[in-house]
């Protein structure tokens, strides 16, 4: 008999057991990860057609630092795809995810006291 094939005999059903035990774990990732990963209809509802809002803002005194400042802190707000600010209309067009519903209240709150405030707010559909 070759040197070693005594020593291998013995490892052998720990070997085995180690096999089991990898084979376990990648099954329960897989699945773990099936679990987690999004649906096709995840995708198809966030590709709908959304709303989109168009807001009064008042506050803003320059189109450089204040337009931006708003823009940024309204696509803060979960469920908006974008915003675009005009400084000279003292207006800003939100376009949202299905499904969301934007309010005066999240629209001021996500302005932290920057000196911004929405004044007014209607509704009407996204063109996609």
């Amino acid at each position: 008999m070759p040197a070693g094939t005594l020593a291998c005999r013995g490892k052998a059903p720990y070997l085995k057991a180690v096999k089991n035990l990898l084979s376990v774990v990648l099954t329960l990732s897989l699945l773990t990860l099936a679990a987690c990963a999004p649906s096709a209809a995840d995708h198809v509802a966030e590709s709908g057609p959304g709303v989109r809002y168009v807001l009064g803002i008042e506050g803003m005194t320059c189109a450089t630092g204040c337009a931006p400042r708003v823009k940024e802190s309204l696509e803060t707000i979960v469920g908006v795809r974008q915003a675009e600010v005009d400084f000279e209309s003292k207006t800003a067009i939100v376009e949202t995810e299905p499904g969301t519903v934007l309010t005066e209240e999240a629209c001021d709150a996500s302005f932290n006291n920057q000196g911004y405030f929405v004044s007014s707010i209607s509704k009407e559909a996204a063109a996609d």
